[in-house]
C-alpha cells in the first residue's frame, strides 16, 4: 500500500492520504476534525468509482475507531441532517447509511459499537432538554403525509419510549406539521403527548402511558392543564387525565392570558374562564 500524507487548510485542517488497496486501485482517505471534540470523521473515496464514498469515526489523529462504511447525502460530512456521522456529545453519535437509495440511521458509541440497528428513517440531530432524541420508522417524515412510528432514545442510546406511536412531541412535528419552531423541551408537567390509532393521550419520561389515547386531539400542558378535543368540542384535563373543565367549547386557547385566564369560544362568542371553568 502506498500512502502520501498531506495537510490542507480549507478553513479547518484535515489530513489527506492517497493509497492503493490490495488490487492496486487508488483511493483517498481524509480525516475531518469534529469541532470541539477529540474525534474525526474519516472519508474513504475511490475517485474512479461513482458513489463509493464512505465514512467512519476516527480519533484526533485520524486513526479509525469504527468501520468506514457509513454514507450520507450532500457531501456526507457537513450537511446537518443528512451527514454520515453526527456527534451529539458525551460519546454518542448518529450514523447513517444509504440502502436502496433510502437513508437509514442508527446510534453508535465512542468505541465504534453500534447501539441500534441502522433501520430508522430519521433520528433527529438534536436532543431535548430532558435528554431525549426522537426516532422514526416510516415515510414522508417532513410532510403532512407522514406515515410511520415514533419513539425516543436517551443519551445512553437506549430506547426509552418504544418506536410505536403515530406522533410524539419532537422537532420534526413542530417544524413540519405545525410550521412553527419547537422549544427545547418535549415534556410539560412531566408529560408529553402521543398519538396511537388516531387517538391522543400522554406518556411520562419513562414511556409509561399516564393518560390513555382516547381524545381526538390534545395540546401540551400549560399551568398543569391541557386542552383536549373530543367529538367536535374542547375542554381541559389535569395531569391525571381528569376532565376539570367540561368539553363543551367550540374552540379553546391555553391559560396564557395576562390575567391567568384562558380564552374559549362558546355559542359563537369568545369569553375568558378561570381554572375552575368560571366566566370572568
Amino acid at each position: 500500500m502506498k500512502i502520501k500524507l498531506l495537510l490542507i487548510a480549507i478553513g479547518i485542517v484535515f489530513i489527506s492520504s492517497t493509497c492503493e488497496d490490495n488490487n492496486s486501485v487508488e483511493f483517498t482517505l481524509r480525516a475531518y476534525p469534529i469541532l470541539n471534540s477529540n474525534y474525526t470523521i474519516i472519508e474513504k473515496n475511490y475517485p474512479e468509482i461513482k458513489g463509493s464514498v464512505r465514512y467512519g469515526l476516527g480519533d484526533a489523529n485520524g486513526n479509525p475507531i469504527s468501520a468506514i462504511k457509513y454514507g450520507g447525502r450532500n457531501g456526507g460530512v457537513f450537511a446537518y441532517e443528512t451527514r454520515a456521522i453526527h456527534y451529539y456529545g458525551n460519546g454518542l453519535f448518529r450514523v447513517a447509511f444509504i440502502e436502496d437509495s433510502v437513508l437509514k440511521y442508527g446510534l453508535m458509541d465512542s468505541t465504534g459499537k453500534e447501539l441500534t440497528e441502522l433501520k430508522f428513517n430519521l433520528i433527529e440531530g438534536k436532543f431535548s432538554s430532558e435528554g431525549f432524541v426522537a426516532a422514526f420508522i416510516g415515510s414522508g417524515v417532513f410532510t403532512s403525509d407522514c406515515k410511520g412510528k415514533w419513539g425516543y432514545f436517551n443519551r445512553a442510546g437506549k430506547e426509552v419510549v418504544e418506536v410505536k406511536y403515530d406522533w410524539i412531541c419532537c422537532f420534526s412535528v413542530y417544524n413540519h406539521l405545525y410550521q412553527e419552531t419547537c422549544c427545547d423541551s418535549f415534556f410539560a408537567s412531566g408529560l408529553t403527548f402521543m398519538s396511537l390509532d388516531n387517538k391522543w393521550g400522554f406518556i411520562d419520561t419513562t414511556g409509561k402511558v399516564v393518560i390513555p389515547a382516547t381524545f381526538d386531539y390534545v395540546s401540551t400542558f400549560n399551568e398543569e392543564l391541557a386542552i383536549v378535543y373530543l367529538n367536535g368540542k374542547y375542554g381541559f384535563i389535569d395531569t391525571t387525565g381528569k376532565v376539570v373543565i367540561p368539553i363543551i367549547y367550540d374552540d379553546a386557547r391555553p391559560f396564557w392570558n395576562e390575567d391567568g385566564t384562558a380564552s374559549v369560544k362558546l355559542n359563537g362568542q369568545w369569553i375568558r374562564i378561570n381554572k375552575q371553568g368560571e366566566i370572568v
